[in-house]
């Protein structure tokens, strides 16, 4: 029999203190600089091995207001066996509008984008660990510009020893965007958030993630955003003990 690993009550809480005091001082130290960053997943489990997946996505400037992208994009995982790796091919369409407005014209950038992943997961006691590697085959205003990208991104349940209904959880990652042009280091992205698995089929998470965009001139802009993610899974057959794709995918 697998052994249940318990938390203590106090060291739980001073988890819970921590995570709130960062949501808070992250909130408060640029407010004028805090947009909304809002995502929609759809995985529909084919069966075992395959999950088709799809995303709807939309970012603002400010809080709910001055929306100024979008994106839609979707593809195929393919889990191998006995274990919670995967790999992923996908496609895009991602849309950037002028600052000034809600999805106000000028479209400034359109972009036409495919990817290949590889998803590996490490479990260390509570905590899962995900490296997840991707290349991707960008058109940006019909100008190819390729990009390779590296996350890490740790999980930590709460109240229980995975993540399975009911479990309150931690979740944070960073991301490196390494580009074929000047600057090479064109993006970093970081998030730390909270999440509930409502039950096999709906997962909330919501959290901060900051968001640094270098230039060729040696110059970075930073905008930090209010993260929060929808996750719906479903599928012919629910195999309540897979629950591998329940991460962010963006």
């Amino acid at each position: 029999m697998k052994k249940r690993v318990t938390i203590s009550l106090k060291v739980k809480r001073s988890v819970m203190a921590c995570i709130c005091l960062t949501f808070v001082t992250l909130a408060t130290a640029q407010t004028s600089n805090v947009g909304t960053w809002n995502i929609a997943d759809l995985y529909y489990k084919l069966n075992s091995h395959y999950t088709l997946w799809m995303e709807v996505q939309t970012r603002s400037q400010n809080i709910y207001s001055d929306f100024f992208y979008h994106q839609y994009k979707g593809g195929l995982f393919y889990n191998f066996p006995n274990s919670h790796n995967s790999i992923f091919f996908g496609g895009g369409r991602y849309t950037t509008y002028n600052y000034s407005g809600n999805f106000k014209s000028p479209v400034t950038t359109d972009e036409f984008r495919i990817w290949e992943q590889l998803i590996l997961n490490n479990v260390y006691s509570h905590f899962n660990v995900e490296h997840r590697y991707r290349l991707e085959q960008r058109w940006v205003n019909n100008v190819f510009r390729p990009c390779l990208r590296y996350r890490l991104n740790p999980t930590y349940p709460i109240n229980h020893s995975t993540i399975v209904p009911k479990t309150l959880f931690v979740s944070a990652y960073d991301e490196i965007f390494i580009g074929n042009n000047n600057p090479h280091f064109e993006r970093n992205r970081y998030y730390l958030g909270m999440g509930y698995q409502f039950s096999f089929l709906f997962t909330l998470q919501m959290g901060l993630i900051n968001q640094t965009d270098f230039n060729a001139k040696g110059g970075q802009t930073d905008k930090n955003y209010i993260q929060t993610t929808l996750m719906f899974s479903t599928s012919k057959k629910v195999n309540k003990k897979d629950n591998r794709n329940s991460s962010i995918m963006e």
